[in-house]
């Protein structure tokens, strides 16, 4: 007995496409789709589970986030958590006299910039004054922090402080305001 040969939808000419069993879509290559996205196995309740579906195109294997295409839910989560930093900043301008931000806009590019400083030379002195943190417990990781502060208000013109104790106690409020933000906001995009 032979075995009836299955055929490649690529194959099958337009008037014998709509007999497909099966198919319910075709891409803008004429190719067979999946006619809905397909996971890999992944680990349940890790973030690949939640947010990662496979797409099968004539263009190869496409990653989806499954919020949508576009990740629009994450770059939504960073624009808020930017303007809500910056308005942060602004408020710890108004409680510190230590600390100065002349506009709005100053506040957006100095959260921009710290968010900078914390990504890039943070981790560097974090590395090279380990000792210095281990010996004090942690406690040299506000200094680390008010020495971005204080970086970031030298570099920039609407955004000063007066000083590295001004710089201290404003990095302090700062991250105070910063660690509220980041609990609202897993709040708010966890129910989304």
């Amino acid at each position: 007995m032979t075995k009836a040969r299955q055929r490649d939808p690529a194959d099958v000419h337009d008037d014998e496409r709509e007999h497909l069993p099966g198919q319910r879509e075709v891409d803008a290559y004429d190719r067979f789709v999946a006619p809905e996205p397909v996971r890999w196995p992944v680990r349940r309740g890790s973030a690949a589970e939640k947010n990662v579906a496979c797409r099968f195109s004539a263009v190869g294997t496409v990653l989806l986030s499954r919020d949508d295409a576009g990740g629009y839910a994450w770059r939504m989560k960073i624009v808020v958590r930017w303007l809500l930093l910056a308005a942060a900043l602004l408020l710890v301008a108004q409680i510190y006299s230590g600390v100065v931000v002349t506009s709005f806009t100053s506040a957006l590019i100095a959260a921009f910039v710290l968010g900078l400083f914390n990504t890039l030379l943070r981790p560097i002195l974090v590395l090279l004054t380990l000792p210095v943190t281990v010996l004090t417990l942690g406690l040299f990781l506000f200094v680390i922090n008010a020495l971005m502060f204080y970086f970031a208000a030298s570099v920039l013109q609407g955004f000063s402080v007066t000083g590295f104790v001004a710089a201290l106690i404003g990095s302090l409020l700062y991250s105070l305001c910063g660690l509220v933000i980041d609990a609202a906001m897993e709040r708010i995009f966890q129910r989304g």
